[in-house]
């Protein structure tokens, strides 16, 4: 027993260190990851050398600082987009109204839904930089006119101030992380807001003063270009862009190829469905399913959580947890979950849920019917 247990131990170190390897050291060098450079209008740029590098997929240009607009932001977003890049914007964040910054930011941006947004939390000097405080009226005043939460940039120092006041169910943790650390691997990521990094910023001018030279170096570009990994591939970023890179996918290498994950007709339109999990962090807690259906292209997450134990992501393991197979007659298959369930131990279930989706037990189902998905109580 103690033989088989010391295994299981091995095992189980074994993939939390890849998980760590592939997540916190030198991720860029996965040739699987996507790359995103963040310039200004004193970058110079080569467009035609850059696509050369399938991996760079989009640029996130500043676009103001203050009252200020960047020179280039308009000419760039044109050619970005003429040579299939992903776009997106950047807004420093300095002293003086939020309000007013947020206003003249989405004046530059026009509100175009395909741009991802994002704030730049420069430094924690309130005398020049936006504070924190501030930074709460921006975020909540671009949300208020669009619908939609901009990513925030900040530097380790920014991130443990943040980390310090604020917490996992805060405004910023709805925004996702642009973590700017020039070191190869980190080993103290504070996760006390976010659960890890959406976009990681690697490498500039800090650590790098020669073109050609950088931990990696983008073609059309100079030694001072700012580059950032992705944590996910080329394809996961292009379908989640601009807000849904936010989220934080169970996606390791390890498991990446799940049968559930891409292999079901969920609507019966004779196209597969994309079936994902988020996952809140700790020993068991917490997934939330994903769905995105190909008739529609609208990503649904439901609130439900489900436990299950495992130990790198959903796998198949563990069916009376969570299965994908038809246990009816309408040829069309069924998610069955076993949800608000902790340590094994069921939970009650919110009264919330009770009354928008109608389930009374732990056990449901979600199916397609009438055109949308729907959610009941399994039949035990």
């Amino acid at each position: 027993m103690k033989k088989v247990t010391s295994v299981i131990l091995l095992f189980c170190s074994i993939l939390f260190s890849y998980a760590q390897i592939s997540e916190f050291k030198e991720p860029w060098k996965d040739s699987t990851r996507a790359l995103i450079i963040d310039p200004y209008s004193e970058n110079p740029i080569d467009f035609e050398k850059l696509i050369t590098d399938k991996r760079v997929a989009g640029i996130i240009h500043k676009a103001s600082q203050g009252d200020v607009a960047d020179k280039k932001y308009a000419e760039r977003k044109l050619l970005a987009k003429q040579n299939g890049l992903l776009w997106g914007s950047y807004h420093m964040g300095m002293k003086g109204n939020p309000i007013v910054q947020a206003d003249y930011y989405l004046s530059i941006t026009q509100n175009d839904t395909s741009e991802l947004m994002a704030l730049d939390l420069e430094s924690l000097d309130t005398a020049k930089f936006m504070s924190l405080k501030n930074a709460e009226k921006f975020i909540s005043h671009i949300y208020s006119k669009t619908g939609r939460y901009p990513l925030v940039y900040c530097n380790n120092t920014v991130l443990e101030e943040i980390s310090k006041n604020y917490s996992d169910t805060s405004i910023f943790s709805k925004c996702g992380l642009w973590f700017a650390r020039f070191i190869k691997e980190i080993s103290n990521f504070n996760t006390t807001v976010w659960p890890s990094y959406t976009l990681w910023q690697f490498s500039c001018e800090i650590n790098c003063k020669k073109t050609g030279e950088c931990w990696y170096n983008v073609p059309g570009t100079l030694y001072d270009m700012d580059v950032n990994v992705y944590n996910g591939s080329v394809e996961e970023l292009k379908a989640s862009w601009p807000d849904n890179i936010f989220r934080t996918y169970v996606t390791n290498p390890v498991f990446a190829s799940y049968k559930w994950r891409n292999s079901f007709d969920i609507d019966g339109d004779s196209i597969n469905d994309k079936i994902n999990f988020s996952f809140s962090e700790g020993a068991h807690c917490c997934y939330k399913i994903i769905i995105t259906l190909s008739s529609d292209k609208k990503e649904q997450e439901f609130p439900f959580e489900m436990d299950g134990g495992y130990i790198m992501g959903v796998d198949n393991s563990q069916p009376e947890q969570f299965n994908i197979s038809n246990i009816d007659s309408d040829s069309l298959p069924e998610i069955t979950m076993k949800i608000q369930s902790y340590n094994g131990e069921l939970s009650e279930i919110p009264k919330a849920w009770q009354k928008e989706y109608g389930i009374k037990t732990n056990f449901i189902i979600i199916q397609y019917e009438n055109g949308k998905l729907k959610v009941s109580n399994q039949k035990k």
